[in-house]
C-alpha cells in the first residue's frame, strides 16, 4: 500500500496545447525522461526515487496532481490551478 505524506504530490499532469514542447523543455531542464504513450499523452520520469507523472495535450496549459483518489482543483491569487487531493 502507498503512503500519503501530507501536502506531498503522488502523480502530477503537465498540460499543453503540444506536448513536444514540453517534453523538449523539461527534458533539457530538469533531466526529465519522456516517453510518448500515443496522441496526446506521455509518460514523465523524474530522477530515481522522485514523482512521477505525465504530459497532456490540453487546450490550456496546466499543472495538476492526480491519483485514484477525491480531488478539487482551486486557483490561487495569481491564477495557477492547483488540484488538492484527499489523502
Amino acid at each position: 500500500m502507498t503512503s500519503h505524506v501530507l501536502g506531498g504530490i503522488g502523480h502530477f499532469d503537465v498540460a499543453g496545447p503540444e506536448i513536444e514542447p514540453l517534453a523538449s523543455f523539461y527534458e533539457s531542464v530538469l533531466g526529465w525522461r519522456v516517453a510518448s504513450m500515443g496522441p496526446g499523452y506521455a509518460q514523465v520520469h523524474t530522477p530515481e526515487g522522485a514523482v512521477q507523472g505525465a504530459l497532456v495535450e490540453a487546450p490550456e496549459a496546466s499543472l495538476t496532481n492526480n491519483g485514484f483518489v477525491v480531488e478539487a482543483q482551486v486557483a490561487d491569487p495569481a491564477g495557477n490551478r492547483v488540484t488538492l487531493i484527499q489523502g
